[in-house]
């Protein structure tokens, strides 16, 4: 086996155990403030988003875990919170999210930084899966909120607006700031 090769499949293998790790610790997490099923939304339309768009990433597993724990059940707060709005400001949002996801996708995605390996040649099918997501994702917010499943919804819909800012400057300098903050903490 090829260097490249040995490098993707050990970034595969970090990558199953720590979402796998991170997931857990969120779902426990939310589970405890009583926000669990707007925050397993989130998370979970993150990972069908995540591999294609790519976005801002902490540079240890640690760091991005750590982060996961604190903004997923934030993010699901929010969700749960915004369930009590009139129909007209959730319809207001999931456009706005969409908008915004939307336009980080096609401004950016995929966006890896060198740590994170993959083909370059797959960049263009990577970035119409994005816009394939992002469509569906708001397609299907729009019948959520018609029949009233709200939080699936507003989930989704927080899931691709967070999507979108994560691939945009101001998303991408927040995390490295803080990535750089934490590994600076735990250096001491």
């Amino acid at each position: 086996m090829d260097k490249q090769k040995e490098s993707l499949i050990q970034y595969g293998l970090i990558v199953i155990f720590s979402n796998g790790f991170g997931l857990i610790g969120i779902v426990l997490i939310s589970y405890i403030f009583d926000i669990m099923i707007p925050t397993l939304i989130i998370a979970l339309t993150q990972m069908v988003l995540r591999p294609s768009a790519g976005g801002a990433h902490c540079s240890s597993p640690f760091n991005c875990n750590f982060l996961g724990f604190a903004i997923m059940p934030v993010l699901g707060y929010g969700v749960s919170l915004f369930l009590h709005a009139a129909e007209t400001y959730k319809l207001i949002y999931i456009t706005v999210a969409f908008i915004i996801g939307l336009y980080g996708i096609l401004k950016s995605a995929p966006y890896f930084t060198q740590n994170k390996p993959r083909a370059l040649s797959r960049n263009r099918l990577l970035k119409n899966r994005s816009i394939v997501f992002s469509l569906i994702i708001y397609i299907l917010s729009s019948v959520f909120i018609f029949f009233s499943i709200d939080v699936w919804s507003l989930g989704m819909s927080t899931a691709l607006l967070w999507q979108g800012v994560m691939l945009l400057p101001v998303g991408i300098r927040s995390i490295n700031s803080v990535d750089s903050f934490l590994n600076r903490l735990l250096s001491k």
